[in-house]
């Protein structure tokens, strides 16, 4: 389920990311507006990977069936 809600919340911070760059890009005035479009893709790249990485950790440890955390 986590899985899904990450995925879920990624799509729409990345479509909310697309629209604020249209909207720069569109309403700002010189050569520097092109750098926002970047810049919002990395910073979303960036945050999907850093909540993905527990989940994958979580997932191999079951896949390992290694025993959950506090018990012996």
């Amino acid at each position: 389920m986590l899985g899904v809600l990450i995925h879920v919340v990624g799509d729409a911070i990345n479509n909310i990311g697309v629209i604020i760059s249209a909207v720069v890009i569109w309403k700002a005035e010189g050569e520097g507006r092109y750098y926002i479009d970047p810049a919002i893709s990395v910073f979303i790249a960036i945050m999907i990977f850093l909540t993905a990485t527990p989940l994958t950790k979580r997932s191999g440890s079951i896949l390992l069936q290694i025993a959950p955390g506090g018990i012996d």
